[in-house]
């Protein structure tokens, strides 16, 4: 029985033709690919902002309501909030502005990826898969599915390199198989791009 693993069956999941993946293994990425990559990333953005978003306000709903909700009520919080005031709105200003610095940091990043001037890594190797689903009760699935992003976490690792990608793409690599894996950005936040049977 043919497997249904196979070169035409990854150039599908991943979005890349033949004229692609013969620029990958130059190092270099076609202009056709850097616009895909241009609107991956894009869209990746909007998810990521709406997500930064609602966390902080999750965040600071919490911490509100543990502050002032129960203040009336003499809760530890509460009594805190009354003899040091200062020291509250430090904390809370201090994660505001950690918040900020992450989401800045994340901006700067993807500005610089959506701008597809980047060289391009290969590593090959045999494929481990790692699959894992948010539960649907945690508040991390309900951000991640308000802001239209997947809640199934799919890892791909070679060797000590772990890649993060969507179902689609994670679906069509075989656990164990062999493959020279195509990636922009470092290998600590590879994003892949292209791959191929090895």
């Amino acid at each position: 029985m043919q497997s249904r693993y196979s070169n035409d069956y990854l150039m599908q999941a991943l979005e890349f033709t033949r004229d692609d993946i013969a620029a990958n293994r130059s190092g270099v990425m076609t202009e056709a690919q850097k616009e895909r990559f241009r609107e991956r990333m894009s869209k990746g953005q909007s998810q990521a902002i709406i997500i930064v978003l609602l966390v902080v306000l999750v965040t600071f709903g919490v911490v509100a309501f543990m502050l002032f909700g129960n203040a009336e009520e003499g809760s530890g919080l509460g009594q805190a909030l009354e003899q040091s005031p200062e020291i509250i709105a430090v904390g809370l200003g201090g994660s505001l502005l950690l918040y900020l610095v992450m989401i800045a940091f994340a901006f700067f990043k993807m500005r610089r990826m959506k701008s597809g001037n980047l060289r391009v890594s290969s590593i090959e190797g045999k494929v481990k898969l790692k699959s894992s689903e948010m539960p649907s009760y945690s508040v991390g699935a309900a951000i991640a599915s308000t802001a239209g992003a997947q809640t199934r976490i799919c890892e791909i690792k070679v060797g000590r390199t772990t890649m993060y990608t969507d179902e689609e793409s994670f679906e069509a690599f075989e656990d164990g198989g062999t493959y020279r894996i195509f990636y922009v950005g470092n290998k600590r936040a590879p994003v892949i791009i292209a791959a191929e049977l090895a």
